[in-house]
């Protein structure tokens, strides 16, 4: 490869690097369910930790793993796992079932101790309250 085309090369890939690492859409702010999270802010915020909430019947949780694997369940012993990943130009968490109608990416929103996935078209999921490390054994 002549020093030209090595230099053509290396000047596009250093151009092209820091627009990939940096969101490409604007954070979402919502006046009830707080700001949008970056992905730096959701590593520090929410993995590693526990997000639990009330449902119909139920106290619902997960632990977002370090290893890339969400532990959840409820409190009449219903347990499951998945995999989670970051879609990182545009700050989402996403989780992945195996199945493609109940997997997808969410916007993860902070109010305080509130975490709430809100899908991209305004849909809430549902609203949690992070609580330290695996705070159930899962």
């Amino acid at each position: 490869m002549s020093g030209n085309l090595r230099l053509s090369v290396a000047l596009l890939l250093a151009a092209v690097a820091p627009s990939q690492a940096q969101s490409r859409e604007p954070l979402i702010v919502d006046a009830k369910l707080g700001t949008q999270l970056t992905v730096a802010q959701i590593q520090r915020v929410v993995v590693g930790n526990t997000l639990s909430w009330g449902a119909p019947g139920a106290t619902r949780f997960q632990f977002v793993g370090r290893d890339g694997m969400l532990r959840g369940g409820d409190d009449k012993g219903k347990r499951y796992t998945l995999k989670w990943h970051f879609r990182r130009y545009d700050n989402l968490f996403c989780l992945d079932s195996g199945d493609p109608a109940s997997s997808g990416c969410v916007q993860l929103l902070r109010q305080g101790d509130q975490i709430s996935y809100r899908r991209k078209d305004g849909v809430v999921e549902l609203t949690a309250t992070v609580v330290r490390g695996n705070a159930r054994g899962l």
